[in-house]
């Protein structure tokens, strides 16, 4: 039987600027070669005209809500609801698919691995300015990712079951890290977790996790705390490496030096529709 995906975007403002950019992850999920597949959006009442781009991508969109929720989580959780696939991913607003083939290898995995409940796959992480990319997964077990003080989990890469999700729905307690407590929980369960190092999407580090990065340490402490775990942050230090990189990336020498000694890269990529292409296009002929 061919596995069914389900793809679920929450919105709220983010038509198209170049920090959020909604037709981009439309355009990845319309533009995937993988046939058994769903697009639902849930959206908290736009005001800047990101509804009349869910209308104009109606015919690629399965299911559209829009109406007042308390969250992102709250969307998604509605979204699980209208689901009808085997499988849901959680895309951002302004994340994306890797490539077009995407969903039909995610679907192969899923079936080779015998349906486990949860696929976990690789991302890229992406900045505004040169766009960088770091390489970043759930590629570790529940204790190894404790120990190296990453426990943070990037839903776009983490496939799972549509009646797991129904059965422990995301807390709306938690403003960042309820997909942290839905891993937490499955991983408490013995759920069964299949690993695959092989990229999956983009996300964009300029969403409400990577500007608020003192609310995401605290409440990673928390949702641990209720799994019995903990981990020691030094807040100041994170705070400084996180503004000491945002710095550096802003700035084309600084750029170059991540590349030279972190192995990190400039975007490219053959999507349709690319914000970081474009941007940095712009960039290198003086545009901007």
């Amino acid at each position: 039987m061919e596995v069914k995906i389900s793809v679920v975007i929450a919105t709220l403002n983010c038509k198209n600027d170049i920090e959020q950019d909604l037709e981009q992850a439309i355009c990845s999920f319309a533009n995937q070669d993988y046939k058994n597949k769903e697009l639902i959006i849930i959206d908290g009442m736009s005001t800047d005209g990101t509804l009349s781009l869910i209308e104009k991508y109606k015919d690629v969109i399965s299911r559209s809500v829009c109406e007042k929720d308390n969250g992102i989580y709250d969307a998604y959780n509605k979204g699980v609801q209208f689901a009808s696939g085997d499988y849901v991913v959680f895309l951002g607003a302004d994340d994306s698919f890797y490539n077009n083939t995407v969903l039909g290898k995610v679907a192969e995995w899923i079936s080779e691995e015998n349906m486990p409940d949860l696929l976990s796959t690789s991302i890229y992480y992406l900045d505004k300015g040169w766009a960088y990319i770091e390489k970043r997964s759930v590629l570790h077990g529940w204790e190894e990712g404790l120990k190296n003080k990453r426990p943070m989990v990037p839903h776009q890469g983490l496939y799972a079951k549509r009646e797991l999700l129904l059965e422990h729905p995301f807390d709306t307690r938690y403003e960042i890290c309820a997909d942290l407590d839905f891993y937490a929980y499955c991983c408490s369960k013995n759920k069964r977790i299949v690993y695959k190092d092989r990229v999956t999407a983009y996300f964009s580090r300029l969403g409400i996790s990577s500007r608020n990065e003192l609310k995401t340490k605290k409440e990673e402490q928390k949702v641990l705390s209720t799994f019995g775990k903990t981990i020691k942050y030094n807040m100041a230090v994170c705070i400084r490496k996180t503004k000491l990189r945002k710095w550096i990336a802003s700035h084309r020498l600084g750029m170059l030096l991540l590349i030279r000694f972190r192995g990190f890269r400039i975007h490219k990529c053959k999507n349709e529709h690319c914000r970081w292409c474009d941007y940095n296009r712009k960039r290198i002929n003086g545009g901007m």
